[in-house]
């Protein structure tokens, strides 16, 4: 998928591209590490499955929020709060999956 030009029209290209091939599956995925020395280090992964909207919605966020429904919501990313957004996000899976870690040392 070649994009050329501004956010928005990558936001356009995708949409058109999955109602096109009728296929609206996505999912945002991270991965944090942590070094612990030069041979030992750990990768806590995160992820959230979803939608691509129908539509670009929202103004909250960045990225490619405006077009992302996590899955079991009716809102974009760009729709919720910081808050809401953040709880959900494949950010915050990897995060406290890193703070259980952490966590579990003390």
């Amino acid at each position: 998928l070649e994009i050329n030009g501004s956010l928005s029209d990558a936001f356009k290209k995708i949409v058109f591209e999955i109602r096109k091939n009728d296929n609206d599956n996505a999912f945002f995925k991270t991965s944090i590490c942590l070094v612990l020395n030069e041979k030992n280090f750990l990768h806590f992964n995160g992820k959230i499955e979803g939608k691509i909207s129908k539509a670009i919605k929202g103004v909250k966020g960045f990225g490619y929020d405006p077009i992302f429904i996590p899955k079991n919501h009716k809102d974009t990313f760009a729709e919720m709060s910081a808050d809401k957004k953040n709880s959900l996000s494949h950010r915050y899976i990897a995060i406290q999956k890193l703070k259980e870690y952490l966590s579990y040392l003390k």
